[in-house]
Protein backbone atom coordinates (compact mmCIF):
# COMPACT_ATOMS: atom_id res chain seq x y z
CA UNK A 1 0.00 0.00 0.00
CA UNK A 2 2.68 1.83 1.10
CA UNK A 3 4.75 2.09 -2.34
CA UNK A 4 1.25 1.99 -4.24
CA UNK A 5 0.50 5.38 -2.53
CA UNK A 6 3.91 6.53 -2.90
CA UNK A 7 3.71 6.28 -6.47
CA UNK A 8 0.87 7.96 -7.50
CA UNK A 9 1.27 10.92 -4.79
CA UNK A 10 -1.23 9.41 -1.95
CA UNK A 11 -0.78 9.18 1.61
CA UNK A 12 -1.71 6.32 3.97
CA UNK A 13 -3.30 7.82 7.09
CA UNK A 14 -4.58 4.21 8.02
CA UNK A 15 -5.22 0.55 6.90
CA UNK A 16 -7.22 -2.38 8.13
CA UNK A 17 -6.40 -5.84 6.25
CA UNK A 18 -8.41 -8.78 6.63
CA UNK A 19 -8.39 -11.81 4.91
CA UNK A 20 -11.11 -11.21 2.38
CA UNK A 21 -10.81 -7.09 2.66
CA UNK A 22 -9.20 -4.05 3.58
CA UNK A 23 -10.18 -0.78 4.35
CA UNK A 24 -7.48 2.10 3.60
CA UNK A 25 -7.71 5.69 4.54
CA UNK A 26 -5.90 7.86 2.08
CA UNK A 27 -4.89 11.27 1.05
CA UNK A 28 -4.40 12.47 -2.50
CA UNK A 29 -2.81 15.03 -4.01
CA UNK A 30 -5.40 17.51 -5.73
CA UNK A 31 -4.75 15.82 -9.15
CA UNK A 32 -4.10 12.40 -8.10
CA UNK A 33 -6.71 9.66 -8.67
CA UNK A 34 -8.06 6.82 -6.19
CA UNK A 35 -8.74 5.10 -9.19
CA UNK A 36 -4.66 4.68 -9.70
CA UNK A 37 -3.66 4.29 -6.23
CA UNK A 38 -6.33 1.51 -6.35
CA UNK A 39 -5.05 0.03 -9.44
CA UNK A 40 -1.35 -0.01 -8.21
CA UNK A 41 -2.14 -0.96 -4.68
CA UNK A 42 -3.75 -4.04 -6.17
CA UNK A 43 -1.30 -4.70 -8.62
CA UNK A 44 1.54 -4.86 -6.11
CA UNK A 45 -0.12 -6.59 -3.34
CA UNK A 46 -1.18 -9.16 -6.20
CA UNK A 47 2.87 -9.58 -7.14
CA UNK A 48 3.81 -9.45 -3.82
CA UNK A 49 1.47 -12.30 -2.18
CA UNK A 50 1.65 -14.77 -5.65
CA UNK A 51 -0.74 -16.57 -7.65
CA UNK A 52 -3.08 -17.10 -4.38
CA UNK A 53 -4.63 -13.38 -3.99
CA UNK A 54 -7.48 -12.71 -6.83
CA UNK A 55 -9.07 -9.44 -6.34
CA UNK A 56 -12.65 -8.75 -7.28
CA UNK A 57 -13.28 -6.25 -9.93
CA UNK A 58 -14.15 -2.94 -9.20
CA UNK A 59 -14.11 -1.22 -5.17
CA UNK A 60 -16.45 1.02 -3.27
CA UNK A 61 -14.48 4.68 -2.28
CA UNK A 62 -15.85 7.83 -0.85
CA UNK A 63 -14.59 10.71 0.81
CA UNK A 64 -14.82 12.42 3.99
CA UNK A 65 -14.82 16.01 6.01
CA UNK A 66 -11.91 16.58 8.08
CA UNK A 67 -14.19 16.58 11.32
CA UNK A 68 -14.39 12.27 10.27
CA UNK A 69 -11.09 12.10 9.87
CA UNK A 70 -10.24 10.34 13.79
CA UNK A 71 -13.27 8.58 13.49
CA UNK A 72 -12.88 6.61 10.81
CA UNK A 73 -9.34 6.00 11.36
CA UNK A 74 -10.48 4.36 14.89
CA UNK A 75 -12.83 2.16 12.60
CA UNK A 76 -10.07 1.39 10.33
CA UNK A 77 -8.02 0.16 13.66
CA UNK A 78 -10.73 -2.01 15.25
CA UNK A 79 -11.29 -4.11 12.14
CA UNK A 80 -9.90 -7.20 13.60
CA UNK A 81 -12.54 -7.18 16.73
CA UNK A 82 -14.59 -6.83 14.27
CA UNK A 83 -13.80 -9.72 11.99
CA UNK A 84 -11.58 -11.96 14.45
CA UNK A 85 -12.34 -14.86 12.25
CA UNK A 86 -10.44 -12.84 9.41
CA UNK A 87 -7.39 -12.25 10.53
CA UNK A 88 -4.63 -12.81 8.04
CA UNK A 89 -2.61 -16.08 8.98
CA UNK A 90 1.65 -15.06 8.87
Amino acid sequence: MLNAAKRTRCLVLAQGVLSDHIHVLIRCAPDATVSAFVREAKSESSRLVGKGLRWQRGYYADSISKTHLLSVRQYIAVQFKHHPDKIPRG
